[in-house]
């Protein structure tokens, strides 16, 4: 959890948004099933509905709210940094929560090469 909130603060993204909590729990989410990624209203966006007692319907906009301010403040920058690849449109919020997935998994199996070669 430490290292998403890091990597949230490193991509400029305000604690003050409702987004950033959906965010944060969204990729932990992700993290631990990746496949959740493939049907991600039910299995990501309703979990963090439930949890806050909200609708899966705000989840996603408040996610997209603070996608559309990140990448209004040099998240595209930011993507290309953490990715090594050119971004060339504003990303879905799957596709956010993916490149940080991934991003945070890379830096997982930098600190720990020796885990990564047991799967």
């Amino acid at each position: 959890m430490e290292d998403t909130k890091r990597l949230l603060k490193d991509a400029k993204i305000s604690k003050s948004y409702k987004g950033y909590r959906y965010l944060l729990y969204a990729i932990q989410l992700v993290e631990e099933k990746e496949e959740r990624l493939c049907n991600i209203r039910e299995e990501v966006y309703q979990k963090i509905a439930d949890a806050y007692q909200v609708n899966y319907q705000n989840v996603e906009k408040d996610i997209r709210t603070v996608r559309d301010h990140f990448w209004n403040n040099d998240g595209k920058q930011f993507l290309e940094e953490i990715t090594g690849s050119t971004i060339d449109d504003k990303p879905y919020p799957r596709e956010l929560i993916e490149y940080f997935v991934e991003y945070l998994k890379e830096q997982k199996r930098k600190k720990h090469p020796s885990t990564s070669n047991h799967k």
